[in-house]
């Protein structure tokens, strides 16, 4: 399992989402109740837009045993589903549920503040930047965009 997965994990950096796919697939015929490896299928097929199914996959990894970082980056994942779907509301639930288990998870702010801008809740979106730069340790990447919310729309 730990092959597939870690030659899965490498072909997906380097942007080989279907050979990643395919890896992280033999993976979970190995171990089908592995929260991490239906984590990674997960994120696999969302890659290949396949949004429905990935679902499937991070709803089950939180059935199954996850560590606090895998708990949150599912989270954050069923968030990214819905927040493809233009379900906004649905999406900011699990990025809150993602910081409720990581706060200084960077994805969950980011896409926190995402779903909060899409909701049409800017000044909501730039307090929780504000707070987001400090609990992560002043993140460069939430400083840009904290700076671009205050100054650049």
């Amino acid at each position: 399992v730990r092959v597939w997965s870690n030659l899965g994990t490498a072909l997906e950096r380097s942007g080989q989402y279907g050979e990643a796919s395919e890896a992280f697939d033999k993976a979970l015929a190995l171990q089908p109740n592995s929260g991490p490896v239906q984590l990674n299928v997960g994120i696999m097929r969302m890659h290949l837009g396949k949004d429905d199914e990935a679902m499937k996959y991070f709803q089950r990894s939180l059935q199954l045993s996850l560590n606090a970082i895998e708990q949150a980056r599912a989270h954050v994942m069923i968030g990214s589903v819905y927040g493809r779907k233009k379900m906004p509301k649905e999406a900011e639930s699990h990025f809150r549920t993602a910081l409720t288990i990581v706060p200084t998870d960077v994805p969950a702010h980011r896409n926190l503040v995402q779903s909060l801008l899409d909701q049409g809740r800017r000044p909501e979106a730039i307090r929780h930047l504000n707070y987001a730069v400090l609990v992560t340790n002043n993140d460069q990447s939430l400083q840009q965009m904290l700076f671009e919310q205050t100054f650049g729309q």
